[in-house]
């Protein structure tokens, strides 16, 4: 199993980036820190290392093609009344239920 390297964060107020600049910039060389911006206490954003941003872009990817994937899920279902609809999921998710449930009671008789 792979184990992902803990990045190290750091806070920082808002106030003190533009003097520690050139500081951050050699921990984003480093990879392996991610900067809190805070005002007052409060997160206002975050310097990130290449790897971190990396891992932003692949998740908006996801993110936009999970949601592509049930807008078109949705779109199958556009003429079934939204009542018809709630019965038939929760009747799906009672199957699903009482299957784990079957499945678990079987696990432990054996």
């Amino acid at each position: 199993m792979v184990r992902l390297k803990p990045s190290k964060t750091k806070q920082i107020d808002a106030a003190d980036v533009p003097k520690r600049w050139k500081e951050f910039i050699a921990l984003m060389a480093d990879g392996d820190t991610r900067i809190v911006v805070e005002q007052d206490g409060t997160p206002i954003g975050a310097i990130v290392p290449k790897s971190d941003l990396q891992s932003l872009k692949l998740s908006d990817i996801q993110r936009q093609q999970l949601l592509e994937s049930l807008e078109r899920m949705g779109e199958a279902f556009e003429d079934v009344p939204t009542e018809e609809l709630e019965r038939e999921v929760a009747k799906a998710l009672a199957e699903v239920r009482a299957e784990n449930r079957a499945r678990a009671a079987g696990s432990t008789d054996a």
